[in-house]
């Protein structure tokens, strides 16, 4: 082992020994005492020889003794002072006891302060944070109002009618908005305006129903323009305008027609004149709406769409490439709403025109639309042909009628004399017949004047001399009066058919009333007067009644247009003359025919036509016949009387029976 090993296991041996040695003896002292200077003690007892070690506890021992006297002496003398000084540690502990628990009481009431000094700095913070906002708000009080009436000021503008100076307010808020997007006003200001621009829009759609200029129309699209709510653009905006105008055409259409609905309820049925008249108003009203209407909307459409409406592209351009779809859709839109209007006015002729049976109403209405379609024409909207149809069948109706109703009367009178076997005396003829006098007037009344005289105008005075057929005749001019200021030269064919079945059918019912009271068809088998008046009925009728009536369809209706109408047409006139003559060649006296001088006159009904047609239009593309003539009906009156002149001069006043023709027709009757 090293001397240094060596060393300090004896340094820890001493200090065990005198661990155990003192642990008794003081123990407080050896707990008091510190490794230092027992270390030190121990090197010192180590570092002593061997005499001295031996003598060391002798020397302790009277160390002890000279500390413990004067530890005595100390004592005693400090006798006072150690009392006092106890009582002051025992005070001080006690004090410092008291001390501790104060401190403990403090400090757990600063923890309490410091926890609510804490809260208060959050509530004091919180409160300064709103206090700021509330003097920034001071700050900027007048702008924050300005900014805050702008959705009132803006519903105020729109309500008076200030809506440019609405849009400028939206787009302000909208620059704001966008600017500061993070500030929830704005973006509620900026809802409430783009709520007052939805309203906006549809009081500006409502405007375009309403009647409106072309400035005001202008201003309403270009605000709807600038508004960008339509989602694809100008075709919308187009569509959007014109189904507004629509909507305005219909409003007023459906007005008229309450009105005339109204006014028709009032009407009894003996006042049918009454209503036939409001219908008639009503058509003319429509017709002058749709006219103002549509011209109207042309005008407006062609000004309000002509800048946004793309050029025309080069040639180069155009015959490369097709116009886009969509340019061809919106510029077919004006024609299509244009179309739909005259589908809307054709349906109001379709609906309404059947209760005006005057004809002279219906060439009135002729006539407006005729100068609708012309004025409209202007703008490429002329639909004059479209309504020429309507016209044609409401006249074929109406004559047709008139000439049926003629054909009934005659054949109820046929009927009853046939039923009753009135003889022909007391009825074919009037009571002033004078059978002497019957060839005199054939003789007078078979040349035809020149073309140059109304020759249709002054029907044969012979006709008087035949009731029936008077009357009759005076249906026929009735019809052809209704025609003459409406008459379509398309239906000169019907009529000269219509006309011509008719006579075919007097004459097969005057057929069977000879075959009924002649059957044997021989004039000895009955007396004389009957046999001169069933002549006189007979030639009356196939020479004179039925060449007048076709004359005054040829060329008292037809007069200037009759260059307009086919050869075929009117030869096939002295065709049905001549075979109805060879019907009742039995019957009719035997002397020259009657015509036959007119058959072989080339000026005829073509000739006359266009003589008189010298200082008309000569129009082709005309509906109806100019009236250059009038009809006289047939007068009864004895001897030559002429008609009444208290009728119109352009209608014909039906004739009035003499006291003769009157009492045979009552004697007809029954």
């Amino acid at each position: 082992m090293t001397e240094a090993a060596l060393d300090t296991s004896r340094h820890d041996l001493v200090l065990s020994l005198l661990h155990s040695k003192g642990q008794g003896v003081n123990e407080r002292h050896h707990e008091e005492s510190t490794p230092t200077w027992l270390a030190n003690y121990v090197d010192h007892l180590l570092s002593l020889p061997l005499a001295s070690l031996q003598q060391e506890p002798q020397r302790l021992i009277k160390a002890t003794s000279n500390v413990d006297q004067d530890l005595q002496s100390l004592v005693l003398d400090e006798y006072q002072s150690i009392v006092k000084a106890r009582d002051v540690q025992i005070d001080t502990e006690v004090r410092l006891d008291d001390l501790r628990a104060h401190l403990d009481g403090f400090e757990s009431m600063v923890t309490d302060v410091m926890n609510s000094c804490k809260d208060f700095d959050q509530e004091v913070s919180a409160f300064l944070d709103v206090r700021s906002e509330l003097e920034s708000i001071l700050d900027n009080h007048d702008s924050l109002l300005d900014l805050l009436e702008i959705p009132q000021l803006m519903e105020t503008c729109v309500r008076n009618g200030y809506y440019q100076e609405a849009m400028d307010l939206s787009a302000h808020v909208t620059r704001l908005a966008n600017r500061h997007s993070e500030v929830k006003l704005l973006q509620s200001i900026q809802h409430q305006t783009q709520q007052t621009l939805a309203f906006m829009q549809l009081q500006l759609i409502r405007l375009l129903q309403k009647p409106i200029r072309l400035p005001v129309a202008m201003n309403i699209v270009g605000n709807l323009r600038r508004m960008r709510t339509f989602g694809r653009g100008e075709m919308e905006l187009r569509v959007a305008f014109l189904k507004c105008r629509r909507l305005y055409f219909q409003a007023l259409m459906l007005e008229l027609e309450r009105e005339v609905e109204k006014s028709s309820e009032f009407v009894s049925k003996n006042q049918r004149e009454f209503k036939q008249r409001f219908v008639y108003d009503f058509i003319k009203k429509a017709i002058d709406l749709l006219r103002e209407h549509l011209f109207e909307v042309a005008t407006q459409y062609t000004s309000i769409f002509q800048s946004s409406t793309p050029r025309s592209r080069s040639i180069s351009e155009s015959h490369s490439a097709p116009p886009p779809a969509s340019t061809i859709v919106t510029t077919s839109l004006l024609p299509t709403y244009t179309t739909d209007l005259t589908k809307t006015l054709l349906d109001i002729l379709r609906k309404y025109l059947p209760q005006v049976n005057d004809t002279a109403s219906l060439s009135s209405i002729l006539t407006q639309l005729m100068y609708c379609g012309m004025s409209l024409g202007r703008v490429g909207l002329d639909f004059r042909h479209l309504v020429c149809d309507e016209f044609e069948a409401m006249m074929w109706s109406i004559v047709d009628g008139m000439l049926t109703t003629t054909g009934a009367n005659f054949a109820s009178k046929i009927e009853f004399a046939t039923k009753s076997r009135i003889p022909p005396s007391q009825w074919m003829v009037s009571r002033t017949f004078n059978s002497t006098n019957i060839m005199d007037d054939l003789e007078r009344s078979k040349s035809p004047p020149k073309a140059s005289q109304s020759s249709f105008s002054s029907p044969p005075q012979i006709i008087l001399s035949c009731p029936a057929l008077a009357h009759f005749t005076n249906g026929v001019l009735s019809a052809f009066n209704a025609l003459r200021p409406l008459a379509p030269i398309s239906l000169f064919p019907k009529l000269r058919d219509k006309l011509d079945t008719l006579l075919r059918q007097v004459s097969a019912q005057l057929q069977a009333y000879l075959d009924a009271y002649v059957p044997s068809h021989d004039h000895n088998d009955i007396s004389i007067p009957d046999a001169n008046a069933i002549e006189a009925f007979v030639t009356t009728y196939v020479r004179c009644v039925v060449s007048y009536l076709h004359r005054c369809l040829c060329r008292g209706v037809y007069g200037s247009a009759t260059m307009y109408i086919a050869d075929s047409d009117l030869e096939q006139v002295k065709v049905f003359e001549k075979n109805l003559e060879e019907v009742f060649k039995i019957w009719l006296p035997q002397t020259a025919e009657i015509g036959t001088k007119e058959d072989k006159e080339p000026s005829t009904e073509k000739e006359a036509g266009a003589a008189s047609s010298a200082d008309a239009d000569g129009d082709a593309d005309t509906i109806s016949a100019p009236v250059d003539h009038q009809e006289e009906d047939v007068t009864t009156r004895a001897g030559t009387e002429a008609t009444s002149n208290s009728e119109r001069d352009s209608d014909i006043a039906p004739a009035k029976d003499t006291n003769g023709i009157k009492d045979t027709n009552d004697s007809i009757d029954g």
